[in-house]
């Protein structure tokens, strides 16, 4: 059987019959969820494994190649403490994330220690 390759995902081809498997796994597993029966170790892994094929690569967090922001060499804070440090409630610094260099991270802002201080100085 030959394979047709039709997409490139992260310099590999991705063909149709892959697309194909994925896509009935994933219905399988849904139709098993839905009806409450076990979903086997074997099926988890095979659409685990047809799913980073298949799908575009993806970073911790959620954070692709090109919107790495630099704070993984810098010491992160969230908003809480950075409040804390500022002397505002968090939410007064989630309003004002973009314009004083927050960075988004998954579902939460993070401040590098460097920016805190220049704005607390």
């Amino acid at each position: 059987m030959s394979l047709k390759c039709v997409t490139r995902r992260n310099g590999r081809t991705v063909s149709d019959d892959l697309r194909a498997a994925y896509y009935c796994a994933a219905e399988v597993m849904r139709n098993r969820r839905r009806t409450g029966q076990p979903i086997p170790a074997w099926l988890t892994r095979h659409f685990q494994q047809l799913h980073r094929e298949v799908s575009p690569a993806r970073h911790i967090n959620g954070v692709g190649e090109g919107e790495r922001s630099g704070l993984e060499h810098e010491h992160a804070i969230g908003t809480r403490e950075a409040a804390a440090i500022l002397g505002c409630s968090q939410r007064q610094l989630q309003r004002r994330a973009a314009s004083i260099g927050c960075r988004k991270v998954a579902r939460n802002y993070v401040i590098s220690q460097n920016q805190l201080s220049e704005l607390a100085g």
